[in-house]
């Protein structure tokens, strides 16, 4: 097999997961959220507050969140059903990409 077969069936697959339901469901979703502004700014603070907690865990130290910011994400998140159903609908998507690429990394495992 050639460069140009992997990437005709790289396409292929590409093309499998953009139409696969979680996906459909997860560009329903986003679009969702993008279109609500209280949502779409919850999003982006836990999106900042992860990057941030990301970083500090890179560099060996824990990351310090005020509890007061912590309580406020917390009841702000519980109260947004669109917000968490993103999160839990992204989380199961990356999973699922995650177990392609990992066939890919080790197909006879």
């Amino acid at each position: 097999m050639g460069a140009d077969e992997i990437r005709e069936k790289t396409d292929e697959l590409a093309e499998i997961i953009r139409r696969y339901p979680l996906t459909i469901r997860h560009d329903r979703l986003r679009s969702e959220v993008n279109a609500d502004p209280p949502s779409l700014e919850l999003l982006s603070r836990l999106i900042r507050l992860g990057a941030m907690i990301d970083t500090t865990a890179r560099r060996g130290t824990v990351a310090e969140i005020p509890a007061g910011e912590r309580e406020e994400l917390a009841k702000a998140l519980g109260k947004n059903d669109l917000v968490r159903s993103y999160i839990e609908l992204r989380r199961e998507l990356v999973a699922m990409i995650a177990g392609v690429m990992e066939k890919i990394r080790y197909p006879d495992a």
